[in-house]
């Protein structure tokens, strides 16, 4: 739940992990903005890091009217899961089951909500009724734009590009795509997405038995 400052406006950054934020985060600070409510790890009193604080938590810490605008990025709930095993598993060169981490980690947060840094939430859980809400589909710099014009500052160069993963496909059975869709049902539905549309990052693989 990054805060920016520039001059005396304020610009709320309800950062929804996987959706691009640590590139946005990195280019508010290259534009000089100040910056609070960001650490890098966890702190001894937190259950995730502060940035990845969702609606239920920062609407106690934020109230109603400090900031001057507040936007989000929304991302398709099935290229949201691919990023989050490809940093977690594939990039770190770990070799792991996709079906089985999947689905552990939906298990996982029915017992612990903050599992994995508050990755696995929903994100309708992130956004608030004064939440504007941008597609990552559609580039971060669209989703910067209004933010940067209440700042009074121009459009970076180029956009940082934080924590870019593998682009290879994920192969999933699927009962594991079904799962996924259950689970970000209001997902789906409520930010607009297909739940048929998952073929961009995974594909079904019908030479294992379940």
């Amino acid at each position: 739940m990054p805060l920016y400052r520039n001059g005396a406006k304020i610009v709320f950054f309800v950062h929804i992990p996987k959706t691009g934020g640590s590139s946005i985060e990195k280019a508010f600070r290259r534009l000089g903005c100040k910056e609070a409510f960001r650490f890098n790890s966890k702190r001894p009193f937190s259950k995730c890091t502060l940035q990845h604080m969702h609606k239920g938590v920062y609407k106690e810490a934020i109230r109603s009217g400090f900031a001057d605008y507040s936007f989000a990025v929304k991302r398709n709930p099935y290229d949201r899961m691919a990023s989050e095993f490809r940093m977690k598993a594939l990039d770190r060169n770990e070799r792991q089951n996709p079906d089985k981490w999947i689905l552990e980690a939906l298990e996982r947060f029915k017992e612990f909500s903050f599992t994995r840094d508050n990755h696995i939430r929903p994100q309708v859980e992130f956004i608030s009724e004064t939440t504007e809400v941008f597609a990552f589909e559609d580039g971060l710099e669209a989703a910067m734009a209004p933010a940067l014009k209440v700042l009074g500052l121009n459009p970076p160069k180029s956009m940082p590009h934080e924590k870019k993963g593998s682009r290879e496909k994920i192969r999933v059975k699927n009962k594991t795509v079904e799962a996924l869709a259950q689970f970000y049902a209001r997902d789906f539905d409520e930010l607009g997405y297909d739940t048929g549309d998952f073929g961009k990052h995974f594909e079904i693989d019908a030479g294992r038995w379940w």
